[in-house]
């Protein structure tokens, strides 16, 4: 079976083939899939490639390995976890109307940071989306999204003003399911008080957060929110 020559990493693209195998039944819930080797052959890629393949699969609980017997479509990978949702789905159960001013949106090389929080290879590149969110056309936060071009790569082409980032990922079979946020109160620089329209060196919540399809990271992004009618509280498991 033959891979596309394209900009998606090969081993993302034998992931998409084997979710899609398992959607479609040909590899039911317990049963094995083929070896490292046998894929390895299949697709005409390294073992290493095959097995970078298998372990995100692993870790997004799709798949389970068992010592000695090889691995398995697991039978919780159906299992509902608890969904996280995005700031646009929290300004609708607010009773407000969201929407996004796109500011930015790029395909870039990341900095070994990104490289890290998003256990990416040194090669690979990621969509950054610069956004300013509004809440009744109001200012409420801007963010900074980095996301792995390919797990997503449709975003780089649609519109996403009106849409989530979230329920994007979650159309390409990565559900947010868990984030480890890092906040703190800054002042606001030249660009925050622009956007964000407060004073210059008025304390905004700063937030960095990196978002988990069960253990494997999938969006990793700097949020600044400030507005004295917006408080936004969250609950994150």
């Amino acid at each position: 079976m033959k891979l596309e020559d394209n900009n998606i990493p090969l081993y993302y693209q034998i992931e998409n083939l084997i979710r899609g195998k398992i959607e479609k039944k040909e590899y039911s819930i317990g049963e094995r899939i083929p070896s490292e080797r046998e894929l390895g052959e299949l697709f005409k890629v390294s073992r290493m490639t095959v097995r970078k393949a298998l372990e995100n699969l692993v870790s997004e609980g799709i798949l389970e390995r068992k010592e000695r017997k090889g691995t398995f479509v697991s039978r919780n990978n159906l299992k509902e976890f608890p969904s996280l949702i995005g700031v646009n789905e929290y300004i609708k159960a607010e009773g407000m109307t969201p929407n996004n001013k796109i500011i930015n949106k790029e395909l870039i090389k990341p900095n070994k940071r990104i490289i890290k929080n998003l256990n990416l290879n040194s090669d690979e590149k990621v969509i950054l989306i610069e956004r300013l969110i509004l809440a009744d056309d109001k200012p409420v936060g801007f963010e900074q999204s980095y996301i792995s071009y390919a797990i997503c790569p449709d975003l780089l082409e649609i519109d996403i003003s009106q849409q989530s980032i979230y329920e994007m990922l979650r159309r390409n079979g990565h559900k947010p399911t868990k984030a480890k946020d890092e906040t703190s109160a800054i002042l606001a620089d030249n660009k925050l008080s622009r956007l964000l329209k407060v004073d210059i060196k008025q304390p905004i919540l700063k937030n960095i957060r990196t978002t988990f399809s069960k253990n494997r990271p999938i969006v990793y992004s700097f949020n600044y929110y400030g507005g004295e009618n917006f408080v936004m509280t969250r609950v994150i498991s």
